[in-house]
């Protein structure tokens, strides 16, 4: 076994094709007895449909424990790291958790409690180090959020520690065009095409949180560039997302759009009776053009439930081999065996 225990790449393959089981059923790809085989498999590695609350749950208890050593005169942050990392590991490596939710909160919150425990004043800095606990936490607990929260944080010290909100813009830009590159393209590890789409989804909308935080005068020069940079990488994202069919490129566009259309409602001194009509008018124009688009499409993004004769899709007859559960038989060895023969004057055996 090695060092850290990680789904193998069969394993994470079987555990992205088992989630996608119920839509291809939906879909007409496969039949309920097939979809039954899927979900009755021995999982390789335990899921959990309440991760959020367990993972929320669990960070409450690490931070009590934290608070609770730092009232007792013990090192909180040691300690704590300690014992959540502990618990963290001993969950993944005999319990086999995957995304349940228990072992995430503790691998990260032990981490930051690391953090937070080391002496000295608080400083910009630390805020690198929070990046770096984000990203080693999402890689050994396989969580894409982790990633995107060690790319904001790098955004924000780039924003607080340099003051150049410029260079904080651009490393968002920059990360959020080069994940939507790798997102794009086949990767046979699911785990960085998590990474790539939640970044996708979340790093425009917080460059758009970092302009409204740093630049103080909104109605100067500086903000309303900004502003328009951002309106043409939401189009720009929306326009990817429907022509490349990426559901998370085309939300990621469309969160930013609705940021950009309400700090422009904000800016202009309308009244809210022709900001209604107008947006109400814009919303037309794009829901036509959207189903212009998508009228004739049978896969990815459709404007209408496809049947399962008009799909040509694959991707569960690739999956098969990783999905088959059934026992193969092998085939029945062949045994040489004897006899004899004889007649009109001959006889002999064999």
């Amino acid at each position: 076994m090695s060092v850290f225990a990680r789904p193998t790449m069969n394993e994470a393959r079987w555990l992205r094709f088992s989630a996608l089981a119920g839509k291809w059923k939906r879909d007409g790809l496969i039949e309920a007895d097939e979809l039954t085989r899927i979900r009755a498999a021995p999982a390789p590695w335990r899921e959990s449909s309440v991760r959020i609350i367990l993972f929320l749950l669990t960070l409450l208890a690490v931070a009590a424990l934290y608070f609770f050593f730092q009232e007792i005169g013990v090192p909180a942050g040691i300690v704590t790291s300690i014992i959540a990392c502990s618990a963290a590991e001993l969950m993944i490596r005999r319990g086999r958790f995957l995304h349940v939710g228990p072992e995430e909160a503790l691998f990260l919150g032990g981490l930051f409690a690391l953090i937070l425990g080391l002496p000295g004043p608080s400083q910009v800095e630390g805020l690198l180090l929070f990046a770096a606990a984000s990203f080693f936490a999402g890689w050994r607990v396989l969580n894409g959020l982790f990633v995107v929260a060690g790319f904001v944080f790098i955004a924000a010290y780039l924003g607080l520690r340099l003051e150049s909100l410029l260079l904080a813009f651009l490393f968002c830009l920059a990360v959020t065009v080069f994940s939507g590159l790798i997102a794009k393209r086949f990767v046979t590890d699911p785990w960085i095409n998590a990474c790539a789409e939640w970044t996708v989804l979340v790093l425009p909308i917080t460059s758009f949180f970092l302009v409204r935080t740093m630049e103080n005068d909104p109605a100067g020069t500086r903000f309303q560039t900004y502003v328009a940079v951002l309106a043409l990488l939401s189009a720009l994202l929306i326009g990817s997302g429907l022509k490349t069919r990426a559901r998370f490129i085309l939300l990621s566009g469309l969160l930013l759009a609705a940021a950009v259309a309400i700090q422009l409602s904000l800016l202009l001194d309308a009244r809210a009776e022709v900001l209604l009509i107008a947006g109400g008018g814009l919303l037309l124009a794009i829901a036509w053009s959207v189903t212009r688009w998508l009228r004739d499409r049978v896969t990815g993004l459709t404007a209408r439930r496809v049947g399962a004769l008009e799909t040509p899709e694959i991707t569960p007859f690739l999956a098969a081999p990783l999905l088959h559960t059934e026992p193969v038989e092998e085939p029945a060895a062949f045994e040489q065996k004897g006899g004899s023969f004889g007649g009109a004057g001959s006889s002999g055996s064999f």
